[in-house]
């Protein structure tokens, strides 16, 4: 979801005799009540009621490693160390509209073996957001050196780091993490400085 999809993810599968696989199904909906049915051309095979569950929106502690429900591949994150910095500080690369940026170091760590081979997930601008007490969302953006995009493959290291800023004024707020749909996953309270 991070990135597009669930992993292992089965689809189209050919085993032979006594062999067996094992992994996820996936369906794009909205639906929460179904059944789900195995069927080939011979018609249905099996059938399951299904009752999902909505994921939750975790709740984080800075500095705390989170793991939200969901994701293209599991993962965890940490939030730590929020400060706001003004205009004349050095890593300031595009003054801010608001008088101040918000920035918080992050860490994201892929679970070991959470990627099957030729799949991917990254982090970027559009998954974080940060709404001041009584304002309005602020998306995150590349005004400060040390943001980048961090992306996962298999054979790279687990564990990531960079910084997320935001062009806000100084003050307490709320900052998430979104999914790919603009879902929250994980939320943290970020106090006044």
């Amino acid at each position: 979801m991070i990135a597009g999809g669930y992993e292992p993810l089965l689809s189209t599968l050919i085993l032979q005799p006594d062999e067996t696989a094992t992994g996820l199904v996936a369906f794009d909906t909205t639906a929460s009540v179904g059944i789900l049915r195995l069927t080939n051309f011979d018609g249905i095979w099996a059938q399951w009621p299904i009752t999902a569950a909505a994921p939750e929106v975790v709740a984080g502690e800075l500095g705390a490693v989170v793991q939200p429900e969901v994701g293209q591949a599991p993962f965890s994150v940490t939030v730590a160390s929020p400060r706001w910095i003004g205009p004349g500080d050095p890593a300031v690369r595009i003054a801010p509209a608001s008088g101040s940026y918000l920035v918080l170091d992050m860490a994201v760590t892929a679970d070991e073996g959470a990627l099957a081979t030729g799949a991917s997930f990254s982090f970027g601008y559009a998954n974080w957001q940060f709404t001041p007490a009584g304002g309005t969302s602020v998306p995150s953006g590349f005004g400060v050196a040390g943001t980048e995009v961090l992306a996962f493959s298999p054979g790279q290291p687990p564990t990531s780091s960079t910084l997320v800023g935001f062009d806000a004024p100084l003050g307490a707020g709320t900052l998430d993490l979104l999914n790919s749909d603009g879902s929250v996953l994980a939320t943290w309270q970020i106090p006044a400085p």
